[in-house]
């Protein structure tokens, strides 16, 4: 079958392919066409995104914090635990290790989206195993990074910097790391080095730490 265009088509190939020197509106139009091309490679690009993180499953989380907490209290019994939302969008595993009693002894808090760890707290009523009082800065900076790294909170970010001094509060000590967009505290016992807290943000909103879990929320 005889196709109408195909004859023009073909005399406007060869005369792009032989003219030494293409016309003015030619040219414009050569131009125009690499525009456009670059702008659909662009505009795919954007709409390109990548594999969403898998959500952390309540089993997931509790496991990661029973690493955690048994290597704080050993004495853990059993575990309870809670989904928080802040309505935004963010959400939070908060996991909490009791003794047998139903007593809380250590609080892990993971991001359900990320799994990183967020907070690691320890109840009061932990004393923790003796050993030497925490008496300079350059001591709570040791003991301060040995509870961050035995917590797995260090290696969620490289490039870590001290942000401050060290801080003495009333039977604290408090130190501070920064890394590219992210920031970390560590809350150490005076007396003993023991941990107190471990919080970890991305320089973003962050649910308070709520109360005791029910037992009954446990298995």
């Amino acid at each position: 079958m005889h196709d109408p265009l195909a004859e023009p088509l073909a005399q406007g190939v060869q005369s792009m392919n032989t003219d030494p020197t293409p016309s003015v509106a030619r040219r414009v139009r050569l131009a125009l066409l690499a525009i456009s091309g670059a702008l659909a490679m662009t505009l795919h690009i954007v709409h390109v995104r990548r594999p969403s993180p898998t959500p952390l499953s309540r089993h997931q989380a509790v496991e990661r914090a029973a690493r955690i907490s048994l290597g704080i209290a050993p004495q853990t019994w059993r575990f309870g635990w809670e989904l928080l939302d802040n309505g935004k969008g963010l959400r939070w595993w908060l996991v909490e290790a009791l003794d047998s009693q139903g007593q809380g002894l250590v609080r892990v808090r993971l991001d359900a989206l990320t799994g990183e760890t967020t907070m690691v707290s320890v109840s009061r009523r932990l004393s923790g195993p003796s050993g030497l009082p925490v008496r300079s800065e350059s001591a709570a900076i040791r003991r301060a990074w040995t509870w961050a790294r035995a917590t797995g909170v260090a290696a969620q970010a490289a490039e870590w910097r001290l942000a401050h001094p060290p801080e003495k509060g009333k039977g604290i000590w408090i130190v501070r790391w920064q890394s590219p967009g992210r920031n970390l505290s560590v809350k150490i016992d005076d007396r003993n080095g023991f941990l107190s807290s471990c919080d970890y943000y991305r320089k973003a909103w962050a649910p308070p730490v709520p109360g005791l879990l029910p037992p009954s929320r446990g298995a």
